[in-house]
Parts: structure tokens; sequence; C-alpha cells
């Protein structure tokens, strides 16, 4: 590190650098890329604005470390040892564990006094803001008040304006187009700078591909060796009754060949297997080897019937055989293609080993390198255009088709990660192997980097005219929607009819803050009525089209409503405000401690190069 390194913040004698912001922010998303894994997006995190909040970040840890410091803040005894008691890692069954505790200090490289000296500045450190935090009380009445606020319940009823209802009364003039292109050029049709990349996937598929087509011995010696497979066994469908004499059994048969239909009746007043009695009875589907025993009664009969009664175990069954599948079996030539694919999936179980270790090692010796990759592998190389750190966009003049597989695979925020990393994007080497699935690796390799630009009004015309259009369309909804509450306001107590009678709003709804079942600009103003003038109109514009809203009346909060608020929002808003005057008291300190920040502070956050 440069001693002379211009600081960025200066606290005091103490600074925090570029450096060592930069050092913090890599090991800040490193670790949200450990947390979130396959959901980390770099674009998301990595901005001028989360950058501003982790530099703040650190400069309350610096003004607060420094503050500990110089009041001379340190935990007590009694706090030290009650931490090191509390500690998850030194415990066994629930309870401290001196040898725990001792193969921890060990792990670390220290001994129990300097442990203990850090936890006393470490909890000296937690005394500077948490006992402000902690003294925090939200009065009663606050929370009495925040309840019946956001439990406040209306009935409303709505009518939408959607915009696409009024597209086609849009006539589209060409200049006026052009001139309205021009002034929303920047706004509406920018594209974001993107990168076009080359790609090899290695899966199954590609495996497979390279399997030769397995000759006619190979197929018929697969078949015989699994014939097994291909045919299905013989099954009936069987159903019982189950008692403890062999009197009984016969005399429960005789009635059942006089009247078959009594079976389930039967079952219910004589069965003892209490696991069948309620379900008529029924053991499903039986291969002849499922219960020995029943080889020369139950599948000894040619159709479906009654047998018994047939001693299994201390007990006497009567069976009936209600449907019987026939055992099948497929030719050589039915299961051909089967046999093929399937011995090929084999072999390219193996050949995919292969290739996988080829394909980690080409890619790790020729960084510079995918074509010659692909051809010394026989993988065929692909492309994709329009990847942005937000993902792949299509509206570009060099767009490809791109299959949805591919398409969810480079939009992945690892692999876009990867594709705007310095390796890949600056030095334009491979990505290296990037793991799918375990049955999937990519390669990819930039080709072309297209700069942040306007398109011309030629190329973008028909977008274009489509937003043109929306946003007239936008115009017309929101003047009907507000035509509509001038025309119904007068008699807002009467709810509004067609001709035939049916209501020109839907039907009413009870909505609520807490619920949020209405967009939040108009569940404000809808709010906002005095109840005293109810029933009111109010409209509010939406990305669709326009919503006019006829508050009708307050309803009694649903009793579930007020029991959650009741359960949960009380800590929530005790922990909010507790954050909140936590912030405020470590802004005062920067105060005290001169917190100073320099002319260089707004090109890091940016990330800007020098």
């Amino acid at each position: 590190m440069n001693v002379n390194e211009k600081p960025l913040v200066q606290v005091n004698d103490d600074k925090i650098t570029e450096s060592q912001f930069n050092q913090s922010w890599t090991e800040r998303l490193n670790s949200l890329r450990n947390q979130l894994g396959s959901n980390f997006k770099v674009s998301e995190v990595d901005t001028p604005e989360y950058r501003k909040l982790w530099l703040e970040n650190l400069v309350d840890n610096l003004v607060i470390t420094n503050t500990a410091r110089d009041k001379k803040f340190y935990g007590s005894d009694s706090m030290v040892r009650y931490s090191i008691a509390q500690d998850p890692r030194f415990m066994t069954d629930g309870k401290f564990s001196m040898e725990n505790y001792n193969a921890f200090l060990t792990s670390v490289s220290t001994n129990s006094q300097e442990y203990e000296n850090f936890l006393r500045a470490t909890l000296g450190v937690n005394v500077v803001v948490d006992p402000v935090i902690n003294s925090t009380i939200v009065p009663d009445s606050t929370i009495e008040e925040l309840k019946k606020y956001v439990t406040k319940t209306r009935q409303v009823q709505t009518k939408v304006f959607a915009n696409e209802d009024f597209v086609k009364s849009v006539n589209i003039d060409m200049k006026e187009l052009e001139e309205w292109f021009n002034k929303n050029a920047e706004s509406k049709f920018r594209i974001p700078e993107y990168l076009n990349v080359e790609y090899i996937i290695l899966n199954e598929k590609t495996a497979v591909d390279q399997v030769p087509e397995p000759n006619e011995d190979a197929l018929r010696s697969y078949f015989e060796n699994n014939k097994n497979r291909f045919s299905t066994e013989e099954r009936r469908f069987v159903r019982h009754i189950q008692v403890e004499t062999e009197e009984k059994a016969n005399n429960l048969l005789e009635q059942l060949k006089a009247d078959p239909s009594k079976f389930e009746e039967l079952v219910l007043s004589e069965s003892k297997d209490l696991g069948t009695k309620n379900n008529k009875g029924e053991l499903g589907y039986l291969k002849k080897q499922d219960i020995p025993g029943l080889e020369n009664t139950v599948f000894a009969l040619e159709n479906p019937g009654l047998t018994g009664p047939v001693k299994l175990g201390e007990n006497f069954h009567i069976f009936e055989v209600v449907n019987i599948e026939k055992s099948q079996s497929k030719s050589f030539e039915e299961l051909k293609p089967t046999l093929v694919n399937e011995v090929k999936l084999q072999i390219a179980s193996e050949k995919f080993a292969e290739l996988a270790t080829n394909l980690t090692n080409l890619t790790h010796e020729r960084r510079d390198d995918l074509k010659t990759i692909a051809d010394d592998l026989m993988l065929p190389v692909g492309q994709v255009h329009g990847i942005t750190k937000s993902g792949i966009i299509s509206d570009i003049p060099d767009k490809v088709i791109l299959n949805e597989d591919i398409k969810a695979i480079f939009n992945t925020p690892r692999v876009i990660d990867i594709a705007f990393n310095n390796e890949v994007y600056k030095q334009g080497q491979n990505s290296g192997v990037v793991e799918i699935s375990p049955s999937e690796f990519l390669v990819f390799k930039l080709t072309d980097k297209k700069e942040s630009a306007v398109p011309s009004f030629k190329s973008v015309k028909a977008k274009a005219a489509r937003e043109f259009q929306l946003e007239k369309a936008s115009e017309l909804a929101q003047k009907a929607g507000e035509d509509f509450i001038k025309t119904h306001s007068a008699s807002a107590s009467v709810e509004p009819k067609s001709e035939d009678g049916s209501s020109l709003l839907r039907e009413g709804v009870d909505v609520s803050l807490f619920a949020g079942n209405l967009p939040d600009a108009l569940m404000a103003d809808v709010m906002a009525i005095p109840s005293d003038k109810l029933p009111a109109y109010v409209g509010s514009k939406t990305n669709d089209g326009y919503v006019v809203a006829r508050v009708v009346k307050d309803s009694v909060p649903d009793e579930r409503m007020v029991r959650v608020f009741e359960q949960q929002f009380p800590l929530i808003v005790k922990n909010g405000t507790s954050a909140q005057i936590g912030d405020a008291y470590k802004f005062s300190l920067r105060d005290f401690h001169k917190v100073q920040y320099t002319d260089v502070v707004q090109k890091t956050i940016e990330n800007k190069e020098n």
C-alpha cells in the first residue's frame, strides 16, 4: 500500500484509503456471492448506491471504534465470562466445554488471556451504541394509532381504463413520431453496453452425438441381457376378507357365491384385517411372488372371480380377483430405437468423463482460445449476442435466435458475473470451465463489445411506433378515467349502472394498507378521504392504464389481520425506531471525531478509472 495514498475519509488521525475501501468491498462481494450462490448478480450489487452505503458503514465502524478507545470503554469480567459461556462454539450438549474452548484457542494460535482481552475490546465497542439502541421505547399510544392506520379497512369498487383499449384510437403521423423519437431517444431507446460471445457446451447430448451408432449384434446382445426390463409381469387386482376360522370362511364363501355384490358389505361386518377393512378389503395389484401361498388359488384362476378359503398364518381368507393384467413383452424390432438410445447413453457416460477432463485441461492451457478447443473435442460452437450486466437483451441489430435453455444459462447471475470479470471482459481470455450442473459444462469467450448507443430512428421505427401509441393511449385512458370521475362524483352515493342495469364498476372488495391490495398511489388517496365524505371517487395512473376507485364506506378490519399486527408489528416498529435512533447517534459522533470526506470519494463510489 502506498503510504502517501490520498484518503477517501479522514477520522481524526485515522483514515480510510481507496485501497482499503476496495479491499473491503471485494471481500463484501465475495461474502454475498458465497451466501447467494447462483442468485448473486453483481450488476445489482456493485452500484454507486451500494458502494456509498458500504463506505458509510466503514466510517461508522471507525467512529465507534475511536469512541470506545477514547472513552476507554471495555467489557467487564462478568461480560467476558458470559460471552464465552454462551458461545455455541464452546458448547457440548448445551453446556460449556473447556475442551472445546481450548481447542478453539489452539486453532487461532492464541491463549485465553489474549482472547479475553480481544473480547473486552469488542464488547467495549458494542457499549458505544447498543445502550442507546436498547433503551428505545415506543409508547403504546403510538402503536395503537399505527394499528388503526395500518388495519383501517374500506370497501372499494374499481374500474380500469386499460391503455391497450385506446391504442387503436391513436393515429400515427410519421413526422410527429420522428419528433417524439428524437425527444425520447435517450431515455427510452438507448441500448446499454453489451457483449457478444462464442461458447461451447459439454453435456449428455453433445457426448451422445459423438458416439457411433451401435451395430445389430451389440443391440441384440443388450436386448437379451435386459429382457426382463422390457416386459411386464402379470398383475392381479385383489381384495379379501380375513376371518379366524375355516368354518367362518366357508360360510362367507357360500354367501358370496350366491350374491357376489355382498363382498364390500361382508368386508365391513366380518373382516378382521383392520388395515383393509375400511378400504373395501383391497390389497391392490399383486404379482405372483408378492404374497407366498397364493400361487394355486389367486393366481390359478383363469378369469376374475372368488377363491378360498386360503390359510395364511393363523387366519383364513376369501379372495376376489377383480381384474387381471396379462404379462406383456415387446419384440426386438419394436424396441430398437430405445435400445439404440440406451446403448449410446451407456457409452456416452464414459465419453463424457473423458471429454470433461480434456475440456478442463485444454481450457486451462489455452486461456486465449476457444475455437481450437472446440475443434479438438469436436464440440459445436454457438453464439450469444446481447449480454448486459442485467441479462440478455434481444433488441439489438446483431441478435441471434437462442433456444430457451441457452438463454436461461446466459441469464444466470453467475455467468453474467464471469462475462464481465477482468479476465474475460478486459483481457479477452476464455471463461474457464463453468459448471452449470454436474452433467453440463460451459466455456465461452468474448468476440465483441458493443458500446452503449442510441439506435437510429429507422432501425427502431416499429418499436418507436408502439411506444408512441402506448404513451398516447395512456393519456387517453387517463382522460377517460378522469371524465368518469367528473360524471359520477356528484352522485357518488349511487352506484353507476349501464342501460341494462349492470354495474359499471367491479364488485366491492375490502382494502387496507396491511393487505396492500391496491396500487400504492391509489391506496394513499383511498385512505386519505375523510370518513364523513364517503362515498367518494379517486383515480390513479398505473403502468397499464388508469384506475378509478369508488370508496364506498369504512369496513370492520379483519380480526386475523389485527391479530397479526398485534403479534408482529410492535417489535418491527421498535426495531425500526431503534435503528433510526442508532443511526442518528452515530451521525452525531461524526462531528465529535471531525469526519472529513475528500474530493476523491465520488470517483471511488462511481468506480471510475483514473
